[in-house]
């Protein structure tokens, strides 16, 4: 899709053609793209029924998984996996240091955006029911006011 409001040009499920350009996905979508009856972006959608929609599915996973969740060094700690969808889904918009800096005010913890053994202590505490709250409710307010 492309929204010439979109500082990050063209994208693909939340993926930037600008920032990302060697996304592997990029070659099955111009292949879509270059067929005569593409007729305009949201023809993509017809990827979702063609037989590439699993590959490149998968490609997407694959990105998002090796672009944030594994740079954010947070999965697989015992961290709520609610606390670990937001901070993600923050990094990929603002970065994914500054939503661990974010993550670590929300937690009480020194904001330096490396999630060191205290850090993930901080998020584990907060990953408790009664807790878990709070800290989703200070993580906002943080992202609130950088907008």
């Amino acid at each position: 899709m492309c929204d010439k409001n979109d500082l990050g040009g063209e994208t693909y499920k939340g993926i930037s053609r600008r920032y990302f350009p060697d996304f592997k996905g990029w070659k099955i979508i111009d292949s879509f793209k270059s067929q005569k009856d593409y007729l305009i972006s949201s023809d993509l959608n017809k990827l979702n029924s063609s037989s590439e929609s699993i590959f490149l599915n998968k490609l997407v996973f694959e990105f998002y998984k090796k672009e944030f969740l594994d740079k954010s060094k947070i999965n697989d700690q015992g961290i709520h996996e609610d606390i670990i969808y937001t901070i993600i889904d923050f990094g990929v918009n603002i970065g994914i240091k500054r939503s661990i800096k974010y993550a670590q005010k929300a937690s009480e913890s020194y904001p330096d955006g490396i999630p060191g053994p205290k850090t993930i202590k901080a998020l584990k505490d907060f990953s408790e029911n009664d807790k878990r709250t709070l800290f989703l409710l200070r993580f906002l307010n943080y992202n609130i006011t950088f907008i």
